[in-house]
């Protein structure tokens, strides 16, 4: 279970711009990094290449968490 109160996230289409072009396993990874972000479970090992991917990924999952602050203070 999550360790935060964040239950859900957006994973924007244009990032499938570059995930088309990891394997079966990177993707893998990727997706369980990807919840890691927010507590769910223990990051694994990131090649080189699943690592470039997930920086953007990151940077747009912590803006949105951002903006989900902001928009939960002012309701």
């Amino acid at each position: 279970m999550a360790t935060n109160e964040q239950r859900s996230f957006i994973l924007y289409i244009d990032f499938y711009d570059k995930i088309r072009f990891l394997n079966d396993q990177q993707k893998a990874n990727l997706l369980d990094a990807i919840f890691a972000f927010f507590g769910v479970c223990e990051c694994p090992e990131l090649d080189q290449v699943t690592q470039i991917v997930l920086v953007d990924i990151y940077r747009c999952l912590e803006a949105d968490r951002e903006y989900a602050k902001k928009i939960k203070e002012v309701v």
